[in-house]
């Protein structure tokens, strides 16, 4: 993917999440399977790992870096879930989705096509910025598809 694909990515990413709004409480709030996380817990957790990494990732990124590998998901995602389910409103998730999201953006378009190519290891992994941005452009789908398909089977 080329920067301008990863930006679009990003933007209709965004703007598929501010979506959700549309969304009833109840589904907002319904698990999308037997034992799997609501759709506010989902789009939490996209929350948590974009702030994780836009403070432990984006500002390390440097040809030869070596950063710590990853942390604990689970506590992560265990954060991202109480989060959803404390009684935050969904205007709230969604809007700091959005605003954590626009910053990335950001970060992106300040790159040059060059800067994606840099290569550092995350623990004992190598791999470049532009694989980093398209591992989660990949979660992000998986996500959109998983709630799209629980909300569509609600409304039928």
């Amino acid at each position: 993917m080329k920067k301008q694909d990863l930006i679009e990515h990003n933007e209709s990413i965004s703007e598929w999440v501010l979506s959700l709004e549309e969304a009833g409480d109840e589904a907002w709030l319904a698990p999308t399977a037997e034992g799997k996380w609501p759709p506010a817990a989902i789009v939490s957790h996209m929350l948590f790992w974009d702030q994780y990494s836009l403070t432990e990732r984006f500002p390390y990124f440097a040809e030869g870096a070596k950063l710590p590998g990853f942390p604990d998901f689970q506590k992560i995602n265990d954060e991202a879930e109480a989060y959803a389910l404390s009684g935050t409103a969904k205007e709230e998730i969604l809007r700091r989705f959005a605003e954590t999201r626009a910053r990335i953006i950001q970060m992106l378009a300040g790159l040059e096509e060059s800067d994606l190519d840099k290569e550092f290891f995350i623990g004992g992994n190598k791999l470049s910025a532009r694989e980093y941005f398209i591992d989660f452009a990949e979660h992000d789908l998986h996500h959109k598809e998983q709630v799209e398909q629980f909300l569509n089977a609600r409304s039928s």
